[in-house]
């Protein structure tokens, strides 16, 4: 079993869901075993986030039994399943599951699961391969239209990006200083990686929760943990940052065509507070919640794009991430048997608006190929002289995948 040794000198005891004991709690290996029948029986989903959350249950109720009863404490938390869990608690489950052996357990729970075994052995299907993924959402002018790759010059409140006939122009808001009561602070056009990454992230705990409200603090610790992305210190504050940005940012789409004009006002989100906590006799403010606009998260709900998180998170280049998301979107679209090409002139100012040769663009997108090849190497996609030839390529994302995870 992947836990480390326990410290007990008792020996193992068998699980009994009716009766759960401190020592079920306390003890490793127990635990782990606790965690697996809860997950056999359906009551837990089997998910990095998901176990995290049943050991922050255990630290609470050890934490915050008054009876000598924490395991009676445990099912009740566990039932009610209401996130009433401290940062404090959390961190003490996540030192004592440090992420790789959370890993080790999920992955237990998946090969010791004769259910799923015996669905494994009766048909391996492609969408079998994403079960448990991060799954991610966007708009569909997301997937053409991008925010800038890295923060626009001081000064500079707008960003303006076209993609055939539709233009979007994303501006920078303001929100209320923390630091400064009465005051509100500029923010920046959301950019970069952290925008990218925290876009799709809302968007697909909006979709999984079907509620426009999400708490970006234990959701997006934990995504960003299980990612690999640090979220203290200075790497902490610049996550913070791109929240603000983000919810702070309000959109105007154009679309010409068809003999009409239409101009579309937009704001993702219309509320986002940030809750204050002590830590080491310090204030922290990392426990953020946004709430997205009615019209957004109808619109999302109805019709987003999946990303694959994982993947994308893996790409290190903004421009390299965007051009995974255009070619998750475009691909998996083409006829088969046909080919699109689309002048690599057209592409440079979506892609790379800050390289102006056109020789280098090209040199810059093959590096990006290659990149995206060692993520997910199906996609049926190069450059043929000056243009980019697209051919149906299986989506990284099937539509039948379970999405779990998010």
């Amino acid at each position: 079993m992947p836990t480390r040794n326990s410290k007990s000198i008792r020996q193992q005891q068998p699980i009994d869901v009716a009766n759960i004991t401190k020592f079920d709690l306390q003890d490793d290996r127990q635990f782990a075993l606790l965690f697996r029948e809860f997950v056999r029986r359906r009551w837990w989903q089997n998910d990095y986030r998901q176990f995290l959350e049943f050991a922050s249950y255990a630290e609470k109720a050890l934490d915050e039994d008054s009876f000598n009863t924490p395991g009676r404490l445990f099912a009740s938390l566990v039932k009610q399943n209401e996130h009433r869990i401290t940062q404090e608690q959390e961190d003490r489950a996540h030192r004592r599951f440090p992420t790789g052996r959370i890993e080790d357990i999920v992955q237990w729970v998946k090969d010791t699961d004769p259910a799923r075994n015996a669905l494994a052995n009766r048909a391996e299907t492609s969408a079998s391969l994403f079960v448990d993924r991060n799954i991610g959402f966007l708009p569909a002018v997301a997937v053409q239209c991008f925010f800038p790759q890295k923060r626009l010059p001081e000064g500079e409140r707008k960003w303006d990006i076209s993609h055939g006939r539709t233009t979007l122009r994303v501006r920078a808001g303001e929100i209320a200083d923390r630091n400064r009561p009465d005051e509100f602070r500029e923010c920046n056009v959301p950019h970069g990686r952290l925008a990218r990454i925290l876009f799709g992230h809302a968007i697909g705990q909006s979709v999984k929760t079907k509620s426009p409200t999400i708490d970006m603090g234990t959701s997006l610790r934990n995504f960003m943990t299980r990612l690999g992305i640090a979220i203290d210190g200075r790497a902490g504050k610049k996550l913070t940052e791109a929240v603000e940005d983000l919810a702070a940012a309000s959109f105007i789409l154009g679309q010409w065509g068809d003999g009409a004009v239409r101009t579309n006002y937009a704001r993702v989100v219309t509320e986002v507070s940030f809750w204050l906590q002590p830590n080491d006799g310090q204030r922290t403010f990392w426990t953020p919640e946004i709430t997205l606009s009615d019209d957004f998260h109808d619109q999302v709900q109805a019709h987003r794009v999946p990303i694959d998180m994982d993947h994308l998170a893996q790409l290190r280049s903004p421009r390299c991430m965007d051009l995974y998301t255009f070619l998750s979107y475009r691909t998996g679209s083409i006829p088969q048997r046909r080919a699109i090409r689309i002048p690599l002139s057209e592409l440079q100012p979506i892609f790379a608006p800050d390289i102006v040769d056109l020789k280098h663009f090209k040199q810059s997108l093959q590096r990006d190929f290659k990149a995206i090849a060692k993520i997910y190497p199906h996609f049926n996609a190069g450059i043929q002289n000056d243009a980019l030839v697209l051919r149906w390529s299986p989506s990284p994302v099937p539509h039948r995948t379970q999405i779990t995870g998010v």
